[in-house]
């Protein structure tokens, strides 16, 4: 399924809604348009789930139609897509610290978190360095306020959540991340693999590395993270998606599962990483 699949559909759903209004007022959508001060076309678009309304475009509706009652859980129905489709330029508009410090926040109220990576070092196991060149290429890409120092030291701070023995944590890394030479320097790539050793022995995290030559039962080319039964976390390029419905965080949690049977754990990750590792030269 494409990532934006989620967010189409709670957009068209919520337009059938107001569609459903409209008619029960008997109204066209060019009356409707007229009282609100709008384009006709824009009372189409949002119906036909091509234009997300605004909150006060809902009020404006649920006004025009007599359903002023509507107004909250139209409202509450917003609020679950917007949840889905994030805006990477819009959230990042008040700096990369911004971004780590509500990460901060989220993992502080996570008891379980599952993470599968078939790219890059999960951020809670980077060390400093790798941090840096990550955040770097997000500002550059959306134009970001220069604060990489000061995200860089939070995002350090979030790995003290990994200290706790109340929480749990599952990473599951691609074995082609470990050996990426794109990501990093070579001596950053060495710096980050010695972190990602320690990481094995931490009582809280369990790091699985999923080998090149197994067969994926399913091929998952985005990381995601999923937060306790509450949420699954998804970084594209130009947006996070934020999935909170059951179906979907099972999916998820289902395609979880079937890579950490194929992943290797504890000697054979630490093995795998130490492979990894020889093949990078120290300088």
């Amino acid at each position: 399924m494409a990532l934006s699949t989620n967010v189409a559909q709670a957009r068209e759903a919520l337009g059938a809604h107001l569609r459903q209004l409209r008619r029960n007022a008997n109204l066209t959508g060019r009356e409707l348009a007229a009282m609100c001060g709008w384009l006709p076309s824009k009372v189409s678009k949002i119906e036909n789930g091509k234009q997300t309304p605004s909150p006060a475009d809902l009020q404006s509706w649920t006004e025009a139609t007599g359903h002023p009652e509507a107004n909250e859980p139209l409202r509450a129905e917003l609020a679950a897509l917007e949840s889905f489709y994030r805006d990477w330029r819009r959230q990042l508009k008040a700096g990369m610290r911004f971004r780590q410090v509500e990460s901060l926040a989220l993992e502080a109220c996570t008891r379980h978190l599952r993470v599968w990576e078939p790219n890059y070092i999960p951020g809670l196991l980077q060390t400093a360095e790798y941090a840096r060149i990550r955040l770097e290429q997000g500002a550059k890409l959306y134009g970001a306020p220069n604060d990489l120092e000061a995200a860089v030291a939070v995002r350090m701070e979030r790995q003290r959540v990994l200290q706790l023995p109340t929480k749990r944590f599952d990473f599951l890394i691609a074995e082609g991340a470990l050996r990426d030479g794109n990501a990093a320097s070579r001596v950053v790539m060495a710096g980050q693999l010695d972190r990602l050793m320690v990481a094995t022995t931490q009582a809280t995290v369990n790091v699985g590395v999923v080998p090149s030559a197994a067969l994926w039962p399913f091929h998952a080319d985005n990381g995601f993270w999923i937060y306790d039964a509450d949420a699954v976390i998804i970084e594209t390029l130009t947006a996070e998606l934020r999935l909170t419905h059951t179906d979907e965080i099972t999916v998820y949690t289902r395609v979880h599962n079937a890579l950490a049977e194929v992943a290797v754990y504890g000697a054979a990750a630490r093995a795998a990483i130490a492979s990894a590792l020889a093949g990078v030269p120290p300088r």
